[in-house]
């Protein structure tokens, strides 16, 4: 999993730090949002700024579950997969029940629509990503059995096309529910490239030019800067979205970095990051919980709503509490259970 401790039967620092920043940075995507700010407001800039530099996370983290799938020598077949679900699977599940419990109670008495949030993700408002990744989980086996690089560069600039074709399509004809969230997200090739990109380095230890990388960072951020701007006034929720083109282009050169740095990395290491790596499944399971939680304390002492005061303060607040939260569960969660809850 790119965001559980379940990849690889070794730790690896190095990759636990990438996934302790990247879940940060899915926290500060929660806790920033353009609905309901006005349009030309500084806040609604700001905002779409921000997310401009943090969309790399989703990408990162199918990339990095990708990258420790292709280095296990485990075989890829369906034992593999079947225990990749049941790894990836229980604390979802939990979850899913938990938020349900939390603020859907009347969906426990209506099976299709427990259904529905289970097998598509809202339970937990964003468990799209859990969904993808079960879809990459199904695929891995196929990707396995492609052996000539050409072949997997070729599928991969495919599912590109497709992915970006099948976002856009659906944005600017409106068709609905495609084109808002989660169904907008749930589509495995609007993310593919990254989960078989990291599949490849991984299994061919492919190291990437950094300086290239780096070059193509800064230019594609440019670029999803210009077309956040450009869809404000429209779109202003795909200005934001991880899934424009611009903003893939962007998670893609991070990938690269990611892999190219990853030999003088990994002799370095932060403890904090890589603990926050190791327990970034609780985290991205758990944290709409504070979220909501801190949006409430914020209103009760005076932080107006749709301000950048207030967003801080969330994003600050659900990071400490999930921290919090995810150290007491490892403490005091039985051995048993802490499949079903930290995953």
């Amino acid at each position: 999993m790119a965001i559980s401790s379940a990849n690889a039967s070794v730790r690896d620092p190095y990759w636990d730090q990438v996934k302790g920043i990247a879940i940060l940075a899915v926290i500060t995507i929660h806790s920033c949002y353009v609905a309901g700010l006005p349009q030309n407001s500084f806040a609604l800039s700001a905002v779409l700024a921000w997310r401009q530099i943090a969309n790399f996370a989703v990408p990162v983290f199918l990339a990095v579950s990708g990258y420790l799938a292709g280095r296990s020598k485990s075989p890829k077949d369906w034992h593999w997969v079947f225990r990749r679900l049941g790894l990836l699977l229980p604390a979802y599940l939990f979850w899913t029940i938990v938020f349900v419990l939390l603020f859907h109670r009347r969906d426990l008495i209506d099976p299709v629509k427990m259904m529905e949030r289970l097998f598509f993700g809202t339970g937990i408002g964003i468990g799209y990503f859990v969904i993808v990744l079960v879809q990459m989980t199904f695929l891995t086996p196929l990707i396995d059995r492609v052996h000539k690089s050409y072949l997997h560069v070729l599928a991969m600039i495919t599912l590109t096309v497709l992915g970006i074709s099948f976002t856009y399509t659906m944005q600017l004809y409106e068709i609905e529910p495609f084109n808002t969230f989660p169904m907008s997200a749930l589509f495995f090739a609007v993310w593919y490239p990254f989960y078989h990109l990291g599949y490849f380095a991984g299994k061919r230890d492919w190291n990437p030019s950094s300086k290239a990388a780096l070059g193509l960072a800064i230019i594609t951020l440019a670029l999803s800067f210009a077309e956040a701007f450009f869809w404000k006034g429209t779109l202003p929720a795909f200005a934001a979205s991880q899934t424009k083109a611009t903003s893939l282009a962007f998670s893609l050169s991070i990938t690269l970095l990611i892999l190219a740095n990853r030999d003088v990395a990994e002799r370095r290491s932060v403890a904090f990051l890589a603990w926050l790596g190791r327990a970034s499944y609780f985290v991205y399971l758990f944290h709409l919980i504070p979220v909501s939680l801190s949006k409430t304390i914020a209103h009760k002492v005076g932080l107006p709503k749709f301000t950048l005061s207030e967003m801080l303060f969330v994003a600050m607040a659900t990071i400490l509490i999930s921290i919090l939260a995810a150290f007491t569960a490892q403490k005091t969660v039985p051995s048993f259970a802490k499949r079903w809850v930290l995953g």
